[in-house]
């Protein structure tokens, strides 16, 4: 869902200002200012109407701290100078989050912002970043149709032209709008004549409806294991298994490594004092 996401983002960005030059350079004049905005100073500015998720900061790391609190800010006209003077994060093309905010920095520090730079700066606070909190708040993959639906909700406001772009790079993305997944969602809703509907979309499906027996959802209850939506997760999971075949060799020894780091990582989530380090 994350990739999802951001797709949008960096096609709209292509199209409005060209392609990449490098690992975290752009050709186009909005993404050679983008290298440095953080120096600018922060100017008077349009507010952008947005309705962002509330959230837990504290949750979140420093570049989706900053994503949020700009955000907020944009919404309410008035950047802090403790946010002005912090860093957006690098930009690079495989963290499209810090390039989100590299756009808003440089949308509060341009006096006179081309056409270009406010479409994308309203894209950010409009569509992606209340996407990308809404699946760190709800991270399970029965939400996955969910936030699918509500980013095309959220792309209403965009021109016919950019409405697009935008569509043709979500309908290619659309994992979680698979109709398997629309069931899966359907079994975990909270409405008791939607989880029926889902339930009978499959006895039909399997053949095995023959029509005898009424189905309520007092008649039964599904149980979803929940893996998330999005891949960071799988992310995380990759780096471990980098990690053990650096230190380890052969399966069986690597798979004991990965085992002992999660069960150390779940007892001890981090070292708060000096006394942890020992047994």
């Amino acid at each position: 869902m994350l990739h999802a996401n951001e797709l949008p983002l960096r096609h709209l960005f292509i199209n409005l200002d060209g392609s990449t030059s490098g690992p975290n350079s752009f050709i186009g004049t909005i993404g050679k200012q983008l290298q440095s905005c953080e120096g600018l100073h922060v100017v008077t500015f349009s507010k952008i109407e947005a309705n962002l998720p509330d959230i837990d900061v504290n949750l979140l790391s420093n570049d989706q701290k900053y994503l949020y609190e700009v955000c907020i800010s944009i919404t309410q006209g008035l950047i802090p100078p403790d946010l002005a003077n912090k860093q957006p994060g690098k930009l690079a093309h495989s963290r499209w989050l810090t390039c989100a905010n590299r756009i808003l920095r440089l949308y509060v520090g341009t006096a006179k912002p081309s056409q270009s730079l406010v479409e994308l700066a309203e894209f950010v606070i409009k569509v992606y970043a209340p996407t990308w909190f809404d699946i760190k708040l709800m991270p399970s993959c029965r939400y996955g149709p969910q936030h699918i639906l509500n980013m095309i909700k959220r792309c209403a406001y965009l021109e016919d032209d950019k409405k697009a772009i935008v569509f043709r790079t979500i309908q290619r993305n659309s994992f979680f709008a698979h109709s398997e997944n629309v069931l899966l969602a359907m079994l975990q809703d909270e409405r008791g004549h939607i989880q029926e509907l889902a339930l009978r979309r499959i006895m039909k499906a399997r053949k095995t409806n023959k029509g005898k027996k009424k189905i309520t959802s007092a008649n039964f209850k599904v149980t979803v294991e929940e893996f998330p939506c999005h891949s960071q997760a799988v992310e995380r999971g990759v780096k471990l298994v980098t990690e053990a075949s650096s230190a380890v060799c052969g399966s069986k020894a690597r798979d004991g490594y990965i085992r002992a780091r999660i069960k150390s990582r779940t007892e001890v989530p981090k070292f708060d004092t000096k006394s942890q380090f020992f047994v």
